[in-house]
């Protein structure tokens, strides 16, 4: 079994809205939230031939959460 593929670019973009939303917050804010819609994602995904797909969404959200921690002041990284 495999999630579908509108189910998972939906997923990815209420994530993505999630971090677009609050660049403000500190980053244990957002690394709690981002937790808890991950972990919510993975109770509703995770079942047996379902990796590929749960992995993806976090690889994801890593490339994207560090793109806007990186964006947020002229340091970077």
């Amino acid at each position: 079994m495999r999630t579908e593929k509108s189910r998972l670019r939906r997923s990815l973009l209420s994530l993505q809205d999630l971090l677009r939303r609050n660049p403000h917050w500190s980053v244990r804010e957002q690394f709690n939230a981002l937790n808890a819609a991950l972990r919510g994602h993975y109770a509703c995904y995770g079942i047996a031939g379902n990796f590929r797909s749960l992995q993806k969404v976090h690889r994801a959200v890593e490339r994207y959460w560090h793109k806007m921690l990186c964006s947020r002041s002229w340091a970077g990284r």
